[in-house]
């Protein structure tokens, strides 16, 4: 996943089964200001028993932000 960031601050996390309450809740996140990107291997799923099913794209914007998200699978 790619997140361009434009403007502002924000970071983001990639949640499986359900959405986080808090950002350091998440299972997988970014807390990088600009553009980041976020690799979750195979393994990662696996370790973490969420090889299938729902994940959730959660922004958590600490100001008004503009980004786009990129999403690749390999």
């Amino acid at each position: 996943m790619r997140f361009a960031q434009y403007s502002g601050i924000a970071s983001f996390s990639f949640n499986p089964r359900n959405i986080p309450l808090k950002f350091e809740d998440a299972v997988y996140k970014k807390a990088e200001f600009g553009n980041a990107a976020l690799v979750i291997s195979a393994r990662d799923r696996s370790i973490n028993a969420t090889s299938t099913g729902l994940y959730y794209l959660c922004v958590f914007s600490h100001m008004t932000a503009t980004y786009s998200i990129q999403i690749l699978e390999a």
